[in-house]
Formats: C-alpha cells, sequence, structure tokens
C-alpha cells in the first residue's frame, strides 16, 4: 500500500467522530481478554471488507498483509489479532448497538423526513433449512444506508419480525413501501401509528381483499365503468431488443371496500401493469399496490420502482461482491454483527469517490491504501 500519515488520520475529524461512535458501543469481553481494543478490531474489519474480504479469516489475513500501517495506527507492537480474536470479540458485541452507532455516523445530521424506506427480507443459503438465518433489513436508497435491521426468529418469518424492525426505525413523516409479506393488518397499523405513509404489494395472501381490489382495478384500466375517478401514468423502457410499457392507475374510490376499515389508513388501491415484448413475444403482468398516499399515479409508479433498489443496489451486492450467501459464519452475535459491518462497508463503497464498480473499487484498495482512506472517510 502506498503511505498515508497517520498524523492525518489521527486529525481528521471524521475518522474521529467515526472512532467516538465506535467507542459508544460496549466491550463485554473480560479484561484479561482485552488486548487487542474494540475500535481497533471494528476498523480493522471495515477496512478489510472495503478492500475484499468476505468473512473473518480474510480480515485476519488483510491486517497482517497490511500491518505495518495498521498496528501504529493503533499503537500495536507484536501482532495483529488473529480471526480467533476477531471472531470472539465480534461475537460479544450487542449487534443492536453496533448496527445504531455504525449508521449515526453514516447518516450524519441528514435524516430527511421525507425519505423511503425500503423493507425486505433476505435469507443467507448457506443455513441450515431448519435454522436459517433470515435477516429483514430497512434501506435508504438516497443515502446509500442499512438503517435498520432485524433476524427473522427460529420457526418463524418476515410477519413477526417486520413489526421489530418498524419499531427501531424513525419513521415519522417517511414512506415504508413493503412486498406482499407486509400486506398485514398489524404491520399497516403499526406503520401508521409511527405517522408514516405506506405502499405495499397486495397479493392472493390476502384471499378475498385481493380478489376484490383486484377485479374493481382491471374494470379501472379497461374503464368498464367510466364514472370510476382514476389517475393515470405511464412509462417506457427500451434496452437490449426489450421493449417494457408500464401502466399504472390510482383510485381513492374505495368506500364500496368492506375490508377498507381493517386497513388502518388506507387512502387509494392501485394497480401495475407491465407488458413486455422480446424476440417477438408479449408478456403481460399486473400487481396490485394498496397505500396511504394520495391517488398520484405518477408517485405511485415512481416509489414502487424504487423499492427494488434494496435487491438489485443492496442483497445482490451483498451476494456478488462480499459472498454473503456463501457465509459460514454461526456463533453467537457474529452473523448479525458481520451483516451490520458487510452492509456499512458497502455503503461506504457506494459513496466512494472512486469510478469503478464495487468490485473495482474492492480491488483497488487492497492495493491503494490512499484509495482505502477516501473511501472510509468520503
Amino acid at each position: 500500500m502506498n503511505s498515508i500519515s497517520l498524523e492525518n488520520v489521527h486529525q481528521n475529524p471524521r475518522f474521529a467522530n467515526l472512532i467516538s461512535c465506535i467507542l459508544e458501543v460496549e466491550d463485554f469481553r473480560s479484561d484479561r481478554n482485552k488486548v487487542y481494543s474494540l475500535e481497533c478490531i471494528i476498523i480493522l474489519a471495515i477496512c478489510a471488507l472495503l478492500g475484499g474480504a468476505n468473512n473473518i479469516v480474510e480480515i485476519a489475513n488483510f491486517g497482517n498483509d497490511h500491518k505495518e500501517w495498521f498496528m501504529p495506527l493503533f499503537g500495536l507492537k507484536d501482532r495483529m489479532p488473529s480471526h480467533d480474536t476477531i471472531n470472539a470479540a465480534l461475537g460479544l458485541v450487542l449487534p443492536q448497538q453496533l448496527e445504531l452507532w455504525l449508521t449515526i455516523w453514516l447518516e450524519g445530521a441528514d435524516n430527511n423526513i421525507n425519505d423511503h424506506i425500503k423493507i425486505d427480507g433476505k435469507v443467507i443459503r448457506t443455513y441450515s433449512s431448519d435454522d436459517p438465518l433470515c435477516i429483514v433489513r430497512g434501506w435508504i436508497d438516497r443515502l446509500k444506508v442499512v438503517v435498520g435491521s432485524v433476524r427473522v426468529a427460529k420457526h418463524s418469518n418476515e410477519i413477526t419480525a417486520i413489526p421489530t424492525l418498524l419499531d427501531k426505525l424513525c419513521l415519522k413523516g417517511k414512506i415504508v413501501t413493503i412486498d406482499a409479506i407486509g400486506a398485514q393488518k398489524n404491520i399497516v397499523s403499526k406503520i401508521r401509528a409511527h405517522g408514516t405513509d405506506y405502499l405495499i404489494t397486495l397479493k392472493g395472501n390476502q384471499h378475498q381483499f385481493y380478489k376484490d381490489v383486484k377485479d374493481y382495478l382491471i374494470d379501472v384500466s379497461e374503464k368498464t365503468f367510466d364514472d370510476i375517478p382514476a389517475n393515470y401514468s405511464w412509462s417506457e423502457d427500451c434496452d437490449h431488443g426489450r421493449r417494457e410499457v408500464r401502466e399504472y392507475w390510482a383510485t381513492d374510490d374505495i368506500g364500496w371496500l368492506e375490508q377498507k376499515p381493517e386497513w388502518a389508513g388506507l387512502r387509494n388501491i392501485a394497480l401495475v401493469k407491465s407488458t413486455v415484448v422480446k424476440k417477438g413475444k408479449q408478456a403481460v403482468a399486473m400487481r396490485c399496490y394498496i397505500s396511504s398516499l394520495p391517488p398520484h399515479a405518477a408517485r405511485i409508479l415512481c416509489l414502487s420502482r424504487a423499492h427494488w433498489s434494496i435487491e438489485n443496489k443492496l442483497h445482490w451486492h451483498l451476494d456478488t461482491a462480499m459472498d454473503e450467501d456463501r457465509s459460514t459464519i454461526r456463533k453467537f452475535n457474529t452473523p448479525m454483527n458481520m451483516s451490520a459491518l458487510r452492509c456499512f462497508s458497502l455503503s461506504k463503497l457506494h459513496k466512494s469517490p472512486i469510478n469503478r464498480s464495487i468490485q473495482g473499487k474492492r480491488n483497488m484498495i487492497t492495493t491503494s491504501q490512499s484509495a482505502l482512506w477516501e473511501t472510509l472517510i468520503n
């Protein structure tokens, strides 16, 4: 690695604030096991994840490969922490504390009440089917930040985890979007109790409610009844021989819905019709939504499409760049703490001034101390 002055590192206010946030995380190790400070281990893990490491052994190897910089930085004299030391330390840290303070540092004073929070779950595939590691996360695309996460309890599902996540988040004035798993009355009530609007996909898991909404919206789209007030918008994408037209209808004419009083704040229902033409073949798909927002089809178009950034800008990169799907970390709090560190590092990579892909940035950071430093403090 090329050299960055340690004096510049310690004097940098962003780095000092990061250390201050990490110092707020409780260290539950016994005094005799504190050869390395918790901030040393966490900063090493973050830098290693930025620089291409995907597991704890690789984090330890990254530290040894660059010990000429890390050892003076933290006043180490003999050696860098081993993978067992890193694993033991992360196993005792409370995930909610680590995630909270890392998120506070990422967000800083930027807490926009108009932010759009996307909520979705992800299963780590290497876990057993008897006790899977499923994490539900809240993602703000504007900040490229995971603002909260919850592990789904054993023998449970995302439906029980989402309310817990909602209670962790600062939601007032924001907009929450969830796929069909979130179409539950208690979840909608929880969102509204936080003073928040929602846009939630509605599918067959709501049986008669879904059928009533879908049938009505199809009538709206086909103009079966001309007197139904509805707002309309559309968009078109053409790329690589594929043409997709999306049409959106939204209406607040829902007084007839018998189930309306059961869904807190329900203000409009919407239909998205997607028509894809590729190689002369046409495919049509429809999705229904319920929302507490006004029936503006163009806005629903933007929100429904933006929701999937949690998949293609977070979960996809966690798998393809950081190999999360093949993680074999199992014990204590380490899996959730590694999840928080991966998400934090991915956020920094998204915001890095280096003009490369996520993997390209990691490759560059592996050999360039200046690239690591620019990415960490940016």
